[in-house]
């Protein structure tokens, strides 16, 4: 004896093997773009914790030369974390015998030319 179905539930069952076929052959490459993403952005924090620590660290060598006060420190990194350029900004550093002592401290800490280095007084 044979079942009749109606003809919408048999097309909405239909539809739903259709849904269910593509997301077991496509639901794969859905979830490895998902963990892309996530390294990426974990990608993008670690550099951001990487240049912030860097600027710290730089400001807070700066600030322990005598004469040097209040010190804010820019810098551009490649996508591979290297140092491009620094900028220095700070009280003092218009005297030429700091801005001298304080580039080649940043030049010889950071293994970078003197001439990716500006130093700038403040105020």
């Amino acid at each position: 004896m044979l079942c009749k179905i109606p003809k919408g539930k048999l097309i909405i069952s239909a539809l739903l093997l259709i849904l269910g076929a593509a997301l077991i052959i496509f639901g794969g490459s859905l979830f490895e773009n998902d963990s892309e993403v996530g390294q990426d952005v974990t990608e993008v924090f670690l550099y951001s914790d990487y240049a912030a620590a860097l600027r710290d660290e730089i400001a807070a060598m700066c600030e322990s030369v005598d004469g040097v006060d209040d010190v804010f420190v820019m810098l551009t990194l490649d996508e591979e974390t290297n140092v491009r350029g620094v900028a220095v900004v700070c009280f003092g550093g218009e005297d030429i015998s700091v801005k001298k002592t304080l580039t080649e401290l940043i030049s010889r800490a950071l293994g970078i030319p003197i001439s990716k280095i500006s130093v700038a007084g403040a105020g």
